[in-house]
């Protein structure tokens, strides 16, 4: 049971349409399937080594309940397994910011639909703190693998297809469960700034996204509201996005219209294919104290915003794109000819192709450059 802040019971029941308890029967159905999934398994996180594979199913047969999914499969196992297999280096910065008693809900920016929520959890349990549950989109339980793990860590899924009124009813309802999970000390959330990854590479907060979590503490006034929820903004720095190009093309076409293919191709990408480094900085959490009594939905969400692009690790290839686009040598001295023959790769793209995944590495700069942080 939850406990409100005036210590009545809160019902989880009450909350089972967005963020589903298993119970013992359905711990072990999803079980089975993660079981029954275990060639796919292997291809996403394991690039099909077969000694990762078999370690891996010994420690999901073995597990008793989520929190064993959760600790000893996905943090101390498929984590580093990735990390190993389709990543050069992963680095974490600004974790000692945070109390590892305390929950937060961690707003990140979003490049890679899986791997965002997952090094921001893991990260967080290998430091110590209390591990950041998802909040993601029905769409992406769109296989019974896919269901099975995001169920299995705890997901707070946010039902797309609705209509007006209960899309409405539904905010309410997830503004009220992380308020709670956050209050009572339940868990820690992670949430994306965005519902669809950037294409661009510039990094936006809505200020819908700050307005749904406020939804059911209006009556508590934004400035408590703010220091009770305990935002952490995050960013990650990819150095190379596997969906570089699909994201270009998908952005520059005005016309796209979303095939249900496009999820699973891009998380397929996104884990199997080389990253090269990552780079993770957490932000400190935000009170009203940060915003000289100028508290609104506008000034939080501007506030994240410009914590992601103040925060956002530039790599070589940032500052070589950015010359390439403008025709310039204004950051040369940031960047090796390693760096312009990373941008090789897309010579054979349509020149409008080209140009777009060019300026997605350019942004970055752009958004420092603008913020006068550069």
């Amino acid at each position: 049971m939850l406990q409100e802040e005036n210590n009545n019971p809160l019902n989880l029941n009450e909350f089972y349409d967005i963020n589903p308890t298993l119970d013992s029967s359905l711990f072990i159905k999803y079980k089975k399937v993660l079981l029954a999934n275990l060639a796919l398994a292997s291809d996403l996180f394991f690039k099909g080594n077969k000694e990762q594979t078999k370690e891996y199913k010994s420690l999901i047969i073995d597990s008793k309940n989520q929190e064993d999914v959760i600790n000893n499969v996905v943090v101390n196992f498929v984590y580093d397994c990735l990390i190993k297999n389709s990543f050069t280096s992963v680095e974490a910065n600004g974790l000692e910011q945070l109390n590892k008693d305390k929950c937060y809900v961690f707003i990140t920016t979003h490049r890679d639909i899986v791997l965002d929520c997952l090094l921001v959890g893991c990260l967080l349990g290998k430091s110590g703190c209390k591990i950041a549950y998802p909040v993601v989109g029905s769409n992406l339980l769109f296989s019974s693998f896919s269901k099975a793990c995001f169920y299995m860590l705890k997901s707070t899924i946010i039902n797309r297809e609705l209509d007006v009124r209960k899309l409405y009813e539904q905010s309410i309802k997830i503004s009220s469960f992380i308020s709670y999970c956050i209050s009572s000390n339940y868990s820690s959330v992670w949430i994306a700034a965005g519902a669809g990854r950037s294409k661009n590479g510039i990094d936006i907060v809505k200020p819908s996204l700050i307005k749904m979590l406020y939804l059911s503490k209006k009556s508590d006034g934004i400035k408590n509201f703010l220091d009770k929820i305990s935002f952490v903004p995050v960013s990650i720095s990819y150095e190379k996005d596997p969906n570089d190009v699909l994201k270009t093309v998908q952005f520059l076409d005005k016309k796209y219209k979303k095939l249900p293919s496009d999820d699973a191709l891009s998380i397929k990408k996104g884990l199997i294919e080389n990253k090269k480094r990552v780079v993770v900085n957490f932000s400190h959490p935000l009170t009203s104290l940060d915003f000289n009594d100028d508290v609104t939905i506008d000034t939080i969400s501007k506030r994240i915003q410009d914590d992601f692009q103040k925060s956002y690790h530039l790599f070589e290839n940032n500052y070589c794109a950015y010359d390439i686009a403008f025709n310039t040598n204004k950051y040369k001295k940031f960047y090796s000819k390693d760096s312009i023959k990373f941008f090789d790769i897309f010579n054979s793209l349509e020149p409008n192709i080209y140009n777009g995944v060019i300026m997605y590495y350019a942004n970055p700069v752009i958004s420092k450059e603008k913020l006068g942080v550069i």
